[in-house]
């Protein structure tokens, strides 16, 4: 699955569009910055703090 969901991020590039990975697994750090990109994707290691984590986030990607 982790060689697809890449394949398919290097897609959406090829085409000139950028994705962003919003995970909550705290063992992310293995996996999706190969996928994503180093400056691509955020880890919420607790899901009680996403409502806090959110409007930074969107704020950064909006910028």
């Amino acid at each position: 699955m982790r060689h697809d969901t890449k394949k398919a991020v290097e897609e959406l590039y090829s085409k000139g569009l950028l994705s962003y990975c919003l995970t909550l697994d705290a063992n992310a750090d293995d996996y999706v910055k190969r996928i994503f990109g180093a400056n691509n994707y955020t880890i919420i290691d607790n899901v009680n703090r996403l409502p806090e984590k959110l409007p930074t986030l969107f704020a950064s990607l909006t910028a």
